[in-house]
């Protein structure tokens, strides 16, 4: 029998073997430079002498009143510091466990990210190089206020210290405000469970009523999660659906309520083997009506599999803060092959 669905996901994530470690949180400390000096190419290599630089955590930046340090625009606030410049170091002693990393970021208004002096990521930037008084490419829509996403490639890093730095741009000399804020992700092969179809969406709004969801055929999975790698909000057993013909079960949780701008950590236990997942994180949204927001309306993606790949390639391009799906997504709910078929064609979106 069809089924109509109508879902609004925040964001949906599918994961069965990977696992995650936090190597920067949001709140590091961060060495800085505010004072409008070219800091030439040197300045991003693991060797350079930032001892003299200031140090603070963040969120950095200025104008938004939300910045846990802040920093120099200089004496004149028609005429700002085009560009202000960050350093951290993370110690990794084994760089081969990871498959690859994720990068996330906060930027008001443009940014350029390298790693032990090779950039990795760029964001409201003009191409080529970029002199220390050049102005980002224009003003970010969002005030610097939505994490961006970016994974690094396992190579970027080595054994023992690597150094993360980066630059943020103005988009002007009287712009009012600067953002800076990273994270920075280990991606690792995690235990053998039979977790999979992980999506996260909302019975009410993206804050309240929040859920996740997954797929298992264990009798009795749990979440533990939290707001740090401690997960100090606690362990919960997930509400059971019944299972369908190939014996899996559906589980969800849902959060009574959720801090807005938030990173969740949590992790899953696979009652089926009595395991613990790795850890997953999950971005919340920002406070509810508190802003404009970017989204997308999907339709209908249960008669082409091959459509559903491109339009979930182009969504993916889009960053939208959250997509409805209208009409049915798959032919048969109940069928794990339907399913399947759709997270593995949409997998560069979900």
């Amino acid at each position: 029998m069809k089924k109509f669905y109508l879902s609004l996901f925040a964001i949906i994530s599918s994961a069965i073997c990977i696992a995650q470690t936090s190597l920067i949180n949001t709140g590091a400390t961060w060495k800085y430079i505010d004072n409008g000096t070219d800091q030439g190419t040197t300045w991003t290599s693991v060797g350079f002498n930032d001892a003299s630089w200031a140090s603070g955590i963040s969120q950095l930046g200025y104008g938004d009143g939300d910045e846990a340090t802040v920093v120099s625009y200089g004496a004149n606030s028609s005429a700002k510091y085009a560009t202000t410049y960050f350093r951290n170091v993370v110690a990794i002693t084994n760089s081969s466990q990871y498959v690859n990393y994720t990068l996330k970021v906060k930027r008001d208004d443009g940014i350029i990210v390298y790693v032990n002096g090779v950039e990795v990521f760029r964001d409201n930037m003009g191409t080529g190089a970029v002199p220390y008084n050049n102005y980002a490419a224009s003003t970010c829509s969002d005030d610097g206020n939505t994490w961006l996403t970016a994974n690094i490639a396992s190579t970027a890093f080595v054994n023992g210290n690597n150094t993360i730095a980066a630059e943020i741009h103005q988009a002007n000399g009287s712009s009012s405000d600067i953002s800076f804020d990273l994270q920075l992700i280990g991606n690792t092969t995690s235990l053998p469970v039979g977790l999979k179809d992980i999506r996260w969406g909302s019975q009410s709004d993206p804050l309240n009523g929040l859920t996740v969801t997954w797929s298992n055929n264990g009798s009795g999975d749990s979440i533990q999660w939290g707001y740090t790698t401690n997960f100090e909000q606690g362990k919960y057993s997930g509400t059971r659906r019944n299972a369908n013909a190939t014996s899996n079960y559906f589980f969800k949780y849902v959060f009574t309520s959720a801090q807005a701008n938030s990173t969740i950590y949590y992790k899953l236990y696979d009652s089926n083997v009595n395991a613990w997942s790795g850890q997953f994180t999950y971005n919340t949204a920002p406070p509810v009506n508190t802003g404009t927001f970017c989204f997308l309306a999907a339709g209908d993606s249960r008669s082409d599999m091959g459509t559903w790949a491109q339009i979930a390639n182009l969504a993916h391009s889009k960053n939208a803060d959250f997509t409805i799906y209208n009409g049915d997504i798959v032919s048969d709910g109940e069928s794990n092959t339907d399913w399947d078929d759709w997270f593995s064609n949409g997998n560069q979106f979900i």
